[in-house]
Formats: C-alpha cells, sequence, structure tokens
C-alpha cells in the first residue's frame, strides 16, 4: 500500500530565463510580497513598507533585514531576476 501524500502547503517558488536557461528558486512568503512590490513599481522605500506590514515589523526593520540580504540580492541579480527596460 502507497503512502498518503502529504498535506497541501503554501509555497512561492520563481522561475527566472536568462540566456535561454530556466532556473527555479524557492522564495519565502516575505521574498514574494517584496518581488510582486517591485513588480508593482515605486521606490524600495515604499516596496520595505509594504514588506514590513507583511511581516509585521516596522519599516525600519524591514530595511535592515533587506541591508544584511546582500547574498540574496547578487544572487537574484546573477539569476535575472530584474531587468533594465527603456521607457
Amino acid at each position: 500500500m502507497s503512502p498518503s501524500p502529504p498535506d497541501p502547503m503554501t509555497s512561492y517558488i520563481v522561475i527566472v530565463r536568462k540566456d535561454s536557461q530556466t532556473t527555479t528558486f524557492q522564495i519565502s512568503a516575505n521574498q514574494f510580497v517584496f518581488l510582486n512590490a517591485v513588480c508593482a513599481g515605486g521606490s524600495i522605500e515604499r516596496v520595505l513598507a509594504v514588506v514590513g506590514a507583511h511581516a509585521s515589523v516596522t519599516t525600519d526593520q524591514a530595511k535592515a533585514t533587506w541591508a544584511r540580504m546582500d547574498d540574496v540580492c547578487m544572487a537574484w541579480i546573477d539569476a535575472g531576476f530584474f531587468v533594465v527596460r527603456d521607457r
């Protein structure tokens, strides 16, 4: 008899295509909120305020966390999460 499948759970992933190669990243709920807010436009200050509200922390606390995430930020940039668009 086969084991039961695991209970459903919320997961957040990003699929990035760069140079004809796709990569999948698992991200946290707060990172999902961050990326959604970035896509919606606005300043990083505004984005971090949105993330702070979602995480029930102050904007200053969200900024402090963001400042400690250089490794994640660089991985996202290197992977092609962000692109330059002409306006």
